[in-house]
């Protein structure tokens, strides 16, 4: 199995609904590849974690880069994995729309929300985020 985590910048503002297209057409995609993951969206940046079988994340990672919706795509993860980090969301969501909401979302985490997820090889900005986002999504 693999899993990319990547930064972005939308080209367009989201509204709820155009938000909401794009998670359940993912969340669809995605189930039927058995890919799993979760994305944040904030101020018209992306971030997005992913993972599932190689051939299956390629092809995901492909419609991504090409997806005119964004762009200036950083990958800040690309790596191996034995388990899943995300295994029940096909596609996990956050909207963050407010100052304060972006505060507590983005510094206010719970150090038990997601134990045994990550390891010492995991950069620590990409456990701080998804920490971030479990613990406002669960």
């Amino acid at each position: 199995m693999k899993t990319y985590a990547y930064y972005s910048t939308a080209t367009q503002i989201f509204k709820d609904a155009d938000l909401g297209h794009l998670v359940s057409q993912a969340a669809e995609i995605n189930a039927r590849q058995g890919v799993t993951g979760m994305l944040m969206y904030i101020n018209r940046c992306f971030f997005q974690i992913f993972e599932g079988p190689d051939e299956a994340v390629e092809m995901v990672w492909s419609r991504i880069r090409q997806d005119a919706r964004h762009s200036g795509i950083l990958v800040m993860l690309e790596e191996k994995i034995e388990t899943r980090r995300f295994e029940d969301w096909s596609m996990g969501v956050l909207e963050v729309k407010n100052e304060a909401d972006r505060s507590d979302v983005m510094f206010e985490i719970s150090s038990h929300a997601l134990k045994g997820k990550f390891n010492e090889s995991t950069p620590k900005l990409i456990e701080v985020l998804t920490q971030s986002f479990y613990k406002t999504a669960v």
